[in-house]
């Protein structure tokens, strides 16, 4: 684009009229020609030279300072050396003094030793590149230069090094305890009192072998990394109020649980609800929970819906699904009361159990005992190596169990029928390795022997029922939505494997075809074993003439078992939970604030990958990135709390076009801003920050480097 100037005589008078031009080629002949963007009419020339030098900067791709009429030609002289990043950082920065994070910071550090550049600054330069342009820690040595961080914070960019971060990492692990301590206080004070509470658990990578904290497992995401865990408290609000590293060993029932014995003894939280994940929803844990005086609220697992103590009107729940199953989720002709059950949205029916005697469910499965002795005779000669691959088992193992059938006949009976449940394996073992004729005094010895020395029960059995009653309020939930994705998946998944039978059964026809049996019963296995459908299908394979073929036994009545707990959630809590059953409901499903807190430190913070590798610093990173979230939370209220539409990340975004930019006139060096556009007018309006991004407030606010 140029300007062109058109001169004209008229009157014996000459004018000057400017154009804004746009070259382009012709669409008949390919010809270069140009068309008139703009008529600029007459112009004097201060303004035509401004133009000029707009229009050269903006090829370029340089900052331009607009110069003012009045200031006339001098002005242009002047030239801009640097700009830096401003507006979004000096917004996040006042947050960050308006919150008092500053201050906190200060009193939790330990006492270090006189340096030139206070750490507090150091850290809140450090959250803010979490926020702004989360990476590395080398990443922010290079990223803090080439912002007004240097001028807002005072801190040189040569003194933003790399040791001084270190030391800044070490005093905020150092100092995290009395953080964490002090900073509830600190958002209740500035952003209001807590209602709820909620507690989640959450799991982060690292590149390379990492720090002792971390061990290698399947994270959230289902893949096989060295990683680490992370528990967080926090309000409805998502302010982050109390978080823990943990090892990656970490167990996702055990540290919410260690986390709620924190929250009951807290002052802050006494008497509000506190929701958790169904990972505690187990007899077991909900008995913890009740114990720690929590008002909690959790979900309970499918697996123990029929034998919670509650009195589900299944045929209520049928009637509901029913009325769904055309697959139309929200449709509003749908009764508005089916059974007990109330519509309360148009995506959810609600049920109010009451209060309830909260049981343990009944343990149908076969002792340790029992398992290993049907086990031994099943696998009696045949192929061990097929056995073990059928079984996800050792050779080894397969042949140990085996030892079980050099028992006595009459004895095995015995010990299928339930009566060496008393008896560990081993001693089982032993037992056969003893002569015939010594076998039935020494099996009798150890079944009358004291119960207490042999463990009756398999591993991961529940232990037997405590005597005092646990009682717990519990509501009952309905998500059509839910029920009809739940049933197609699981035709889906049902579907999918009689296919992979048909496509077997095909090989298998092959007058070629070696696959023996055991082979072909480990392929179906463990499809139906990671479907967790091995209830359901049992797989077998059938002598025909002399062929053969893979059968699957579907058991109907499992399979509805299944299929009738689709689009339900089962809610307990505490006895004295206040409210109505769709508020009890709202408040489980509100549960989500903590589930976006770890979307944004994993998404717009970058929690992961984390690059440290030692203990400490990993502990400072994740504070960093709750400090972070605590902004954006801060950021996004306010921005809420004002009408305004945009969302944390669009606001940073925009605010970051607004530069300051350090510029030179003669031997005269000053720092100016750009005009910000209209939607950053718009954001700093919202927060009440118009005055951010005028010349006397950066001159008053800042420090030239």
């Amino acid at each position: 684009m140029n300007l062109r100037l058109s001169t004209v005589r008229r009157n014996g008078k000459v004018y000057q009229y400017a154009q804004l031009v746009e070259s382009y080629r012709s669409e008949h002949d390919g010809k270069p020609t140009c068309r008139v963007v703009k008529s600029l009419g007459v112009l004097n020339a201060v303004s035509i030279a401004n133009w000029r030098v707009a229009l050269s900067a903006l090829r370029e791709g340089k900052p331009l300072l607009v110069a003012s009429e009045a200031a006339g030609a001098t002005l242009l002289e002047a030239e801009v050396l640097r700009n830096f990043r401003y507006l979004d950082l000096a917004v996040l920065l006042r947050i960050w003094e308006d919150l008092g994070l500053s201050r906190l910071v200060r009193a939790c550090l330990p006492a270090c030793d006189p340096v030139t550049v206070d750490i507090e600054r150091v850290i809140a330069a450090l959250v803010l590149h979490r926020c702004a342009a989360p990476g590395s820690k080398l990443a922010a040595e290079r990223w803090f230069p080439s912002t007004a961080l240097p001028e807002l914070l005072g801190v040189a960019p040569a003194q933003f090094n790399n040791s001084r971060l270190h030391r800044a990492l070490s005093a905020l692990e150092e100092g995290d305890a009395e953080l964490q301590e002090a900073l509830p206080s600190l958002i209740e004070a500035r952003e209001g009192a807590f209602a709820t509470a909620f507690i989640d658990a959450t799991d982060t990578w690292f590149e390379g072998h990492g720090p002792p904290l971390a061990a290698k497992g399947i994270d959230k995401e289902g893949v096989y990394r060295r990683r680490v865990g992370i528990v967080l408290l926090c309000d409805q609000r998502g302010y982050p109020l109390r978080w823990h590293t943990l090892s990656g060993r970490y167990h996702d029932a055990t540290a919410l649980l260690d986390m709620a014995r924190e929250a009951s003894t807290l002052p802050w939280l006494k008497g509000k609800p506190v929701v958790l994940d169904r990972a505690v929803g187990s007899t077991a844990s909900i008995e913890k929970l009740a114990a720690s005086g929590l008002r909690f609220l959790t979900g309970l697992p499918y697996t123990e819906f029929a034998g919670c103590g509650a009195k589900v009107p299944w045929d209520d729940v049928a009637a509901l699904q029913e009325a769904f199953a055309d697959g139309e989720p929200e449709d509003e002709s749908k009764p508005a009361c089916i059974g007990g059950f109330h519509r309360v949205r148009p995506d959810r029916y609600v049920l109010d159990l009451g209060v309830f005697d909260k049981t343990r469910p009944k343990d149908t499965r076969p002792s340790a005992a029992v398992t290993a002795m049907a086990f031994a005779r099943d696998s009696f000669g045949k192929d061990s190596f097929e056995v073990a691959k059928a079984h996800d088992c050792t050779e080894r193992t397969v042949r140990k169990l085996r030892e079980l059938c050099r028992l006595l006949p009459e004895l095995q009976d015995r010990v299928l029928s339930g009566e060496a449940d008393g008896l560990t394996i081993g001693k089982l073992h032993a037992i056969a390795s003893r002569p015939a004729n010594e076998q039935h005094s020494v099996f009798e010895e150890g079944i009358h022997s004291d119960p207490a020395s042999h463990p009756v029960r398999a591993k991961g059995n529940a232990p037997a029922q405590t005597t005092t009653p646990l009682r717990v309020r519990g509501v009952l939930s309905f998500k059509p939505a839910a029920y009809l994705e739940k049933r197609r998946a699981a035709v889906a998944v049902l579907t999918e494997i009689k296919e992979r039978a048909d496509r077997i059964n095909v090989r298998l026809a092959a007058p070629t075809s070696k696959r023996k049996d055991g082979s072909v019963l480990a392929e179906i296995g463990s499809m139906v074993r990671r479907a967790k459908l091995g209830d359901v299908v049992a797989p077998r394979i059938e002598k025909i003439g002399d062929g053969r073929i893979l059968l699957l036994e579907l058991d109907e009545a499992a399979w509805q078992r299944r299929r009738q707990c689709d689009g339900l959630t089962l809610l307990v809590g505490h006895a004295e939970l206040p409210g109505a059953a769709a508020d009890i409901v709202d408040l489980y499903f509100s549960k989500d604030a903590v589930e976006k807190d770890f979307q944004i430190i994993k998404g717009l913070v970058e929690l992961r990958p984390i690059r440290h590798r030692t203990d400490p610093k990993l502990r400072a990173h994740v504070t960093l990135c709750m400090l972070a979230l605590l902004l954006e939370r801060t950021l996004r209220s306010r921005l809420k709390a004002a009408g305004s539409e945009y969302s944390p990340a669009m606001a940073i975004e925009t605010l970051a076009t607004t530069h300051l930019n350090q510029i030179q006139q003669g031997k005269r060096t000053f720092y100016g801003v750009n005009q910000p556009g209209p939607e950053s007018r718009k954001i700093l309006a919202a927060l009440g920050m118009d005055d951010a991004a005028t010349s006397e407030t950066v001159r008053s606010a800042i420090t030239p480097r």
